[in-house]
């Protein structure tokens, strides 16, 4: 057996105790518990930088959204919203895949039911409500009245079932069955004119300004400003879409999210909601 003395000693005494450091550095740092993203959004606070705030919103809120933003923002330094559109049926898919969402906006309860059922949305209320209209191409003028929506050859678009506003434009299509005024023939003939259905609202008022379809089923706040003609709908066969709005279960930012909230449920959001004809909730 060897013995270390002198300086040869001290030398080895110093490479293990360095080598048992790093070890334990290592290891500390393997065992420390990861940055959650409340902690994340709480240093943002505290370092005075604006917290993100993800919104996933139906399409067809994206103009009153993107203006109650502007002002929000404004009132709201410490607040920076990124907001997402697209068909709500889209974004459920996208939540419940784990997308980032600290705030969701609905078009449709029974998808925003969905949501909470599964854990992934909470604390929802009714934000607005919506009615439908037909909008025509107005280059074509093929369509003046309801009753040309069964012509031969005539091109509709709508959305797809599974989209709020496509499955709001098929109970209206339920109504008009048993209104006096169309009936189960109408809508057959209505139903083999469908050429196109879209994933959500903005892409059926697009194909019918652009002319590639002759009529469409939309919201009616959708067609406000469009290069389209607008035919109502009576009361008998119209149908009320409901908005909802509800915090993202996991959001890492939750008073913010609630901030949000309040003030587009308070008088700022009902001036742009409004503003797109959308109505506020009794």
């Amino acid at each position: 057996m060897t013995v270390l003395t002198g300086k040869a000693a001290r030398l080895v005494l110093l490479v293990v105790g360095g080598a048992l450091v790093l070890v334990g550095g290592c290891a500390k740092q393997r065992g420390a518990s990861p940055v959650t993203p409340q902690a994340r959004a709480a240093e943002q606070v505290m370092a005075g930088e604006p917290c993100e705030l993800t919104v996933l919103a139906a399409a067809s809120l994206t103009e009153c959204i993107d203006a109650f933003v502007t002002q929000f923002e404004a009132s709201h330094p410490d607040i920076k919203v990124k907001a997402n559109y697209a068909g709500t049926q889209e974004l459920r898919i996208q939540v419940e895949q784990g997308a980032p969402c600290d705030v969701f906006l609905s078009a449709s309860k029974s998808h925003m039911e969905a949501l909470t059922e599964g854990g992934h949305v909470k604390d929802t209320r009714v934000l607005a409500h919506n009615k439908l209209c037909v909008i025509t191409d107005r280059k074509g003028g093929k369509v003046k009245q309801l009753g040309d929506l069964t012509q031969e050859g005539l091109r509709v678009v709508v959305a797809t079932a599974e989209c709020p506003v496509g499955r709001y434009t098929r109970d209206c299509w339920a109504n008009m069955s048993e209104a006096e005024d169309f009936g189960a023939a109408f809508i057959a003939g209505l139903q083999r004119n469908v050429v196109s259905e879209e994933t959500n609202v903005k892409l059926v008022v697009s194909k019918v300004a652009l002319g590639e379809g002759d009529a469409g089923f939309v919201y009616a706040s959708d067609a406000l400003g469009q290069d389209v003609d607008v035919i109502g709908l009576p009361e008998e066969i119209q149908v009320r879409a409901t908005y909802m709005i509800g915090i993202g279960s996991e959001t890492s930012v939750p008073d913010q999210a609630t901030t949000f909230i309040e003030a587009l449920l308070g008088e700022p959001g009902e001036e742009a909601l409004a503003s797109v004809g959308l109505e506020l909730p009794e």
